[in-house]
């Protein structure tokens, strides 16, 4: 039993499990918006197996093609797949079993969504190969994150609408600003190993500024996601909330060693602000 719990904590590690935060809130928001309503249990229910499946297989993935990369990156070489902890071979097998998760539990919401499934799947596994060639990969991550919301609304809803297309884009540029402050912390490692950042490529000053850039840019696509949806005043009060997490997050990484509270504790707070509105929103309509 204690062997087993041991290989679990290890597999949540490897994961980052808790950084489903940031995606699964979008899957539910577009969930509600296109059933425009609070939806039944049943699609909280498969939302949520989907989610799970589709980020652990692609995170998995993701970390059996960069071993040789993250046994070279001091902030990566204590990943459990490189220390011992998670095995090449068990990784695959949960990387299928995260596989089989996500497809059935497409399938159980709708076809559409089964059918969309594999496109979904590619975005998730190439977006590992993009930093490779491109400094644009951290845009690629957003377009990833972007299925969430876009997924949510197609299980419940089978034609999109341009609210939740502006949502879409929206986490594109939130994704992105935030990912090229995470990549700060290896804009040495990865100018030595010829890998592609907006960190390496422009240096950590202009790196910054594009980052706030684009989270001014994507608070002012959230305004406009409000008011193509007139959610009223206190949508407003929500907005004031949420301009502060992005003010604080860039006043918090003047000090680079706070780069992990910027990442995560901010951008998770924007994610669950956003759906526990959207939720009381519908909940009390």
């Amino acid at each position: 039993m204690r062997y087993l719990m041991q290989k679990l904590f290890y597999f949540i590690a490897l994961v980052k499990f808790e950084h489903t935060i940031f995606a699964l809130p979008f899957v539910y928001i577009g969930g509600i918006l296109g059933y425009n309503q609070i939806m039944p249990f049943y699609y909280w229910f498969w939302m949520t197996l989907a989610m799970v499946g589709a980020r652990t297989g692609g995170m998995l993935f993701n970390r059996i093609i960069d071993v040789e990369i993250d046994k070279k990156n001091p902030r990566t070489a204590n990943r459990p797949i490189i220390t011992g902890g998670i095995t090449k071979k068990e990784a695959s097998l949960a990387l299928f079993a995260s596989l089989v998760l996500f497809f059935f539990s497409a399938y159980k919401l709708n076809l559409v969504c089964f059918s969309l499934s594999p496109i979904a799947l590619f975005l998730l596994w190439s977006y590992p190969f993009t930093k490779r060639f491109t400094y644009l990969s951290h845009f690629y991550l957003g377009l990833c994150l972007s299925c969430a919301p876009i997924g949510g609304f197609l299980a419940t809803n089978l034609s999109l609408n341009l609210p939740i297309l502006i949502l879409a884009i929206f986490v594109v540029l939130w994704v992105a600003g935030f990912d090229i402050i995470y990549a700060i912390l290896d804009i040495d490692f990865d100018r030595e190993q010829n890998l592609h950042s907006i960190p390496a490529k422009f240096g950590l000053k202009k790196a910054l500024m594009i980052s706030f850039i684009l989270h001014v840019i994507s608070f002012f696509i959230l305004v406009l996601f409000g008011i193509l949806l007139k959610f009223g005043i206190f949508y407003w009060v929500f907005m004031v909330l949420i301009a502060y997490l992005f003010l604080r997050q860039h006043l918090i990484i003047k000090d680079l060693s706070r780069i992990n509270e910027s990442f995560f504790t901010m951008n998770a707070l924007v994610s669950i602000l956003l759906f526990i509105f959207i939720f009381l929103y519908y909940a009390l309509e």
